[in-house]
């Protein structure tokens, strides 16, 4: 895991065309879902600002 911190996080657009969904409103609910779940991190505001959320 310590390899991947200084990776830059993609943004909605590159995670829309990675994985084939037509739109950015269905890449931010599923966000929502996973930040609400605890899975990830997100800073309001700020782009390319998704982590993902260490286990415990």
């Amino acid at each position: 895991m310590d390899s991947f911190q200084n990776i830059i996080p993609p943004t909605i657009r590159e995670i829309r065309d990675f994985s084939g969904l037509a739109s950015t409103g269905s890449i931010q609910r599923y966000l929502d879902k996973l930040e609400n779940e605890g899975d990830i991190i997100k800073d309001k505001g700020c782009r390319r600002s998704i982590r993902l959320k260490k286990k415990s």
